[in-house]
């Protein structure tokens, strides 16, 4: 993680950290998952930047803490997450478990396949490991997590190309009915291989 590639994303970019779209009953909402998750990619950052990674951190965390704050009781959110290791990082957060109930679903992308994202589920609790490197003390403390996944009520829009093991790559579209307060409907599009 470096600043520079923050900076360009942010300025040159002009991509905002956190966006929020309202439809309907729904409201679409979505995180930079390395940002809420930093202190797990703290090693990955240079010192002499982590005061300032710490800064959009915090900011980061007050648009989400207001976000979820202004949810009326009939709204739902979709929350966009590309990785799950920032979900424990939220479920933390008073202003998000207070409004958890809300969630109606988490899209997560990050772990590739199906297969993958079951192995996660089923690891979850696992003990961190604070050895083997930094990567798997990395991927260790979030499987350590992974049990607050389910509030979240987290799905997977796996990558396109998937795993090379199963072809099983593909993509996620929902359906809003916005004139009704109906739940959303994902449907799973696979992209044949050969």
């Amino acid at each position: 993680m470096r600043l520079a590639s923050w900076r360009r994303v942010r300025h040159e970019l002009n991509l905002p950290p956190f966006w929020q779209l309202e439809l309907g009953n729904h409201v679409l909402m979505g995180i930079v998952s390395s940002l809420v998750a930093l202190p797990i990619f703290r090693p990955e950052t240079l010192p002499e930047e982590r005061p300032e990674w710490e800064q959009a951190r915090r900011e980061h965390l007050d648009e989400i803490r207001h976000a979820f704050t202004a949810l009326q009781p009939a709204q739902r959110v979709l929350l966009f997450c590309h990785d799950p290791t920032a979900l424990p990082f939220l479920w933390r957060e008073e202003a998000v478990r207070a409004k958890l109930s809300q969630v109606e679903q988490t899209v997560v992308g990050h772990l590739h396949s199906n297969l993958i994202f079951r192995l996660g589920r089923l690891l979850a609790g696992m003990p961190a490991f604070r050895f083997l490197g930094r990567n798997v003390q990395r991927m260790t403390s979030s499987l350590h997590e992974a049990k607050c996944w389910a509030p979240f009520h987290v799905r997977l829009c796996p990558a396109l190309a998937g795993i090379e093991l199963l072809k099983d790559g593909g993509y996620l579209t929902v359906e809003l009915d916005l004139p009704k307060p109906c739940p959303a409907r994902f449907q799973f599009h696979p992209l044949p291989r050969g």
